[in-house]
């Protein structure tokens, strides 16, 4: 998904990256710096001001610094509705302590392909 929107957003003319939380979730970066980034906790820094998150999966379109708090309410939010997380055969709690430290403590960070000069 995070794919998905990321090559519909370049062929609208936009600038897009894909972004990975740990091994537990992808995601897209709208705007944002055009050179490889460091990886990013929580996307507060200068270089963020102008950056958009684009998760379809979570249902989430935001402005880069709000994406981790975003992200924490669609967790408890799916929690309160008793839906799960799949990673294969395994079901559990989107609230599950090593899922969300996967995905929300733990830094986030770019895949290199689409950065300039990479």
């Amino acid at each position: 998904m995070a794919r998905l929107s990321k090559d519909i957003i370049k062929k609208s003319g936009g600038r897009a990256y894909e972004w990975y939380a740990s091994d537990a979730h992808a995601f897209t970066v709208v705007g944002g710096p055009s050179t490889l980034p460091s990886e990013t906790k929580d996307f507060s820094g200068a270089a963020w001001t102008d950056a958009w998150i684009v998760d379809p999966w979570a249902d989430i379109a935001c402005p880069a610094r709000e994406y981790t708090q975003k992200l924490k309410e669609v967790m408890a939010k799916w929690h309160l509705e008793k839906l799960e997380v799949a990673e294969g055969r395994k079901r559990f709690s989107p609230l599950e302590k090593n899922w969300m430290e996967k995905l929300i403590n733990q830094p986030k960070a770019p895949y290199s392909n689409g950065y300039a000069g990479v």
